[in-house]
């Protein structure tokens, strides 16, 4: 984040991160089957353990958005529920 927008707004995701703002939810067991699926079927991305886990974990959660600026893989495939990828949906 902070190469491609800058310091500053590094700086404020990582205070909204410690101040709560935000909900940080850790993988489970079949989040990581989930997330091994997802990236066999992309293989050709080769999308790699913490993205197809963050797209487990939003499948699972039902998440309303996800941000993230790697809109190579997460642009890509196809998440359950299609969740909003910020910032380019905002």
């Amino acid at each position: 984040m902070g190469r491609e927008i800058g310091p500053g707004a590094q700086d404020a995701w990582l205070n909204d991160l410690a101040s709560g703002a935000f909900a940080v939810e850790w993988a489970r067991d079949g989040d990581l089957d989930a997330a091994e699926r997802i990236d066999r079927r992309y293989k050709a991305l080769r999308l790699g353990l913490v993205d197809a886990t963050v797209m487990a974990l939003a499948e699972r959660l039902k998440v309303e958005a996800i941000a993230t600026l790697d809109l190579r893989h997460f642009g890509a495939v196809r998440i359950k529920g299609a969740p909003r990828l910020l910032p380019r949906d905002a």
